[in-house]
């Protein structure tokens, strides 16, 4: 992942304002209280004129100091901004090298997977090419029984042959070959149990 410090750093300052401004939102709700508190205890004689004003005076400092730390998230906001604005030429590129080496995985792989593809069609070919053998078998066989006088075999003999693809009659596991509808399931990162080791 592309870290950019110095938008780290702003962002770790905007949550200290933001912390702050909370505290301080904390306070002036306790001053509140304490205001309601001290004008009841000056209707009832029980302090002067000069301890309300000393509250109202704390409660004003604090609400003006809120508001100093709201101007000041306002401003590193924006300097958060002009980071960003200043990172996303950065945030591409290292984006563009990720993709860059990620693609040359990608291709390597695919390499790979072709060859392994292609080793497997020339397996396919070799099975191909014995289970033919079967009818040269079943030729040799006839022309014998020709030779001999007799009928030849309306039906040759068979070998117990594998699925090439399921047609839905076979399960896939059984098969030398997989359905288009497998095959995208898998590259889509849905691999069948009985493909997994």
């Amino acid at each position: 992942m592309f870290k950019n410090e110095k938008l780290t750093k702003v962002n770790e300052r905007i949550s200290e304002l933001e912390a702050k401004k909370e505290t301080l939102q904390n306070e002036v709700n306790e001053i509140l209280e304490a205001v309601e508190s001290s004008v009841e205890a000056y209707a009832l004689g029980e302090i002067d004129e000069k301890d309300v004003e000393k509250v109202k005076a704390l409660l004003e400092a604090k609400t003006k100091e809120i508001e100093e730390v709201e101007e000041m998230i306002a401003k590193v906001k924006a300097v958060r901004k002009t980071v960003v604005v200043e990172s996303i030429p950065f945030v591409k590129e290292a984006r563009k090298k990720k993709v860059e080496k990620i693609q040359k995985e990608y291709d390597d792989k695919a390499k790979e997977v072709i060859e392994a593809r292609n080793e497997f069609l020339r397996k396919l070919a070799e099975l191909g090419t014995v289970k033919n053998k079967v009818g040269k078998a079943n030729a040799e066989f006839n022309a014998v029984m020709v030779e001999m006088g007799e009928q030849p075999s309306v039906y040759g003999a068979t070998i117990n042959e594998i699925a090439v693809i399921s047609g839905g009659y076979t399960l896939e596991r059984d098969c030398l070959g997989v359905e288009e509808n497998v095959q995208r399931q898998i590259y889509a990162g849905s691999v069948p149990n009985w493909l997994q080791k």
